[in-house]
């Protein structure tokens, strides 16, 4: 490359006040670039965003990324907790100076849990003359128990409890 220096005036000698500094200037060469070299993002490598499947528990559930994230790169994500029972789509968006921003995709499935029903299989009530209902115990929030039915005489009967399913929760009986 061809080198070009300027000197202007010598500045004000009277006053005794400098003048302006030189300059320098690189003229390129026929078929030389003038722009400055930069170096290429990089790609982000080494991290995973891996599906997940957990049973409904009440409470809240979440899909990362896994792996050691490059110094000065971060993660934004989306849709990527869950409460309730479903299907969720989820993003991870990484981006950093210096790498080439990278999206990853995942999903968390949130299963619904089974509902537990807990009552003696062989239950003696007195007899009242009254419709009965056999003893049982379900959870709180899991839905609300049926009898197949409710005897009002004396006998043996088979009596079945169930609860339907919910959003959160698989049927029982």
């Amino acid at each position: 490359a061809a080198m070009t220096v300027t000197f202007a005036a010598c500045g004000d000698e009277k006053n005794n006040k400098p003048g302006p500094e030189p300059s320098v200037s690189t003229d390129p060469e026929p078929g030389e670039s003038t722009e400055p070299t930069v170096e290429p993002d990089k790609d982000i490598t080494g991290i995973t965003f891996a599906n997940k499947t957990v049973v409904y528990n009440g409470e809240e559930h979440e899909v990362t990324v896994s792996g050691i994230l490059p110094q000065g790169v971060s993660v934004t994500y989306a849709g990527n907790k869950a409460t309730n029972a479903g299907t969720y789509s989820a993003s991870a968006t990484l981006r950093g100076n210096g790498y080439k921003e990278l999206t990853l995709n995942a999903v968390l499935t949130v299963a619904k849990a089974d509902a537990v029903i807990e009552a003696a299989a062989d239950q003696r009530i007195a007899y009242t003359g009254e419709p009965v209902t056999v003893s049982a115990v379900l959870a709180e929030g899991v839905g609300e128990l049926s009898y197949s039915q409710t005897p009002a005489d004396v006998g043996t009967y088979t009596v079945t409890v169930a609860v339907a399913a919910s959003r959160n929760y698989n049927g029982a009986s």
